[in-house]
C-alpha cells in the first residue's frame, strides 16, 4: 500500500506533524499506517537525543513524500508546527496532489488556510470506526481515487404534489390553524380556520387581567415567604424569637474550646439577632458579653471565629452560660 516503489531507502511516506500535547493520537496515526504497510516518520520514533531539531525537521520533509498535519488548538499554538508542513505547501499550493493532509483530532474549527482545506475527521468516532475512516482517506488520497460506493444509493421517491403547494405556502396570510394532510402522488388537502390571529400586544391593559391577577398573586406569596422564613427558622431549631425592641439588658458569659477540651484564647464572637451587634473577645477561653439586651429565654446567635479553627454559628438562650466547642481547620 506504499504511495510509490521508492527508489532511495531513505524515502518515506509520510512524516507525522504534531504539538507535544497530542502525541498519543499521533503515534495511534503511525502504528495504524505502518501496520497497513506505509511507512512514517514521527519525532517520537526517529528524533533522537543528541539530534538537531531543526535539522530533523529539514530531513524529514525532504525524505516523506507528504506530512499529515494533527490538528487542534494546540497545533495552532505550538512555533515549530508550521515550519514542518510549510514546504509541502510550496510543493503543491493549490492541494491537487495531496502534500498536505489534515487530520482533525479535537472539536474545534480550524483556522487561517486549513479553514477551505478538506480533512479527515476523526472526532467522536470509535477506534475501529477512525482506524477504517482514515486508512480508507489516506488510501483514496494517496491513489487518487474516487470514493464511489459499491453499492447503488437508496433511492427516496419525491411528492410531487406537496412540492408543487410548498412554493405557494408563502403566500397563504397567517391564521390560528394550518393543517396539512397528503398522501404520496395524490392530492394535497390544507385546512385553516378563517380566525385571524390576536395580537397580544395591541391589547389594552385592562384586557389583560388575567396576567395582572397572576402577577400579582405570585408577588404576595413571594412576600409573604420572605417575612415568614426567619420566624420558621428559629422555631425549627427550638428557639424563642426575641422581640425588635426590649428594655433589659443582661450579661451573657461562657467559654469557647477546642475538641479536645482546650480554652482558646483570642476567639472573636459577635452576638446578632439583636438591635444591633455586640463583639466580645476570648481571654483564656472565656468571653463576658456585659449589657445584651433581651431577658431570660430570649434566643441570641452567636458567631464564633479564631485562627485556625472552622468558624461557626451557634444559637442559645439568654442568659447562658454557653459553652462553644470548634473544630480545626
Amino acid at each position: 500500500m506504499s504511495t510509490a516503489q521508492n527508489t532511495s531507502i531513505d524515502k518515506k511516506d509520510f512524516f507525522i506533524s504534531y504539538t507535544s500535547a497530542n502525541k498519543e493520537i499521533a503515534e495511534w496515526i503511525a502504528w495504524i499506517l505502518e501496520g497497513a504497510n506505509y511507512s512514517t516518520i514521527i519525532q517520537a520514533w526517529d528524533f533522537h537525543a543528541g539530534a538537531q531539531f531543526p535539522i530533523e525537521m529539514q530531513e524529514a520533509s525532504m525524505k516523506a513524500e507528504r506530512v499529515i498535519t494533527c490538528l487542534s488548538r494546540e497545533y495552532f499554538n505550538s512555533s515549530f508546527t508550521q515550519p514542518e508542513w510549510a514546504a509541502y505547501f510550496v510543493k503543491d499550493p493549490k492541494g491537487k496532489d495531496g502534500k498536505i493532509i489534515p487530520v482533525r483530532i479535537e472539536d474545534f474549527t480550524p483556522p487561517g488556510m486549513f479553514s477551505s482545506m478538506l480533512y479527515i475527521d476523526l472526532v467522536g468516532l470509535a477506534e475501529d470506526e477512525a482506524k477504517r475512516k482514515l486508512l480508507d482517506e489516506i488510501s483514496a488520497r494517496v491513489q487518487d481515487l474516487r470514493r464511489k460506493p459499491k453499492e447503488k444509493p437508496a433511492f427516496i421517491p419525491v411528492n410531487k404534489a406537496l412540492d408543487q403547494w410548498m412554493p405557494a405556502f408563502s403566500m397563504i396570510p397567517a391564521r390560528d390553524e394550518l393543517n396539512i394532510s397528503s398522501i404520496p402522488g395524490k392530492n394535497v388537502t390544507i385546512n385553516f380556520n378563517q380566525k385571524e390571529p390576536v395580537n397580544e400586544q395591541k391589547k389594552k391593559w385592562w384586557e389583560k387581567w388575567n396576567t395582572w391577577v397572576g402577577v400579582m398573586v405570585v408577588t404576595i406569596g413571594l412576600i409573604t415567604a420572605l417575612i415568614e422564613l426567619p420566624g420558621k427558622i428559629i422555631k425549627n431549631l427550638g428557639l424563642k424569637e426575641t422581640s425588635s425592641i426590649v428594655a433589659d439588658s443582661i450579661k451573657f458569659d461562657g467559654i469557647v474550646l477546642d475538641t479536645a477540651g482546650t480554652p482558646i484564647s483570642g476567639a472573636l464572637l459577635i452576638i446578632d439577632l439583636l438591635p444591633g451587634k455586640t463583639i466580645a473577645t476570648t481571654s483564656d477561653g472565656g468571653y463576658l458579653f456585659s449589657k445584651v439586651p433581651g431577658k431570660p429565654g430570649d434566643a441570641v446567635r452567636v458567631k464564633v471565629s479564631a485562627a485556625g479553627y472552622k468558624q461557626r454559628d451557634n444559637y442559645f438562650t439568654l442568659p447562658g452560660p454557653a459553652r462553644i466547642v470548634l473544630e480545626k481547620q
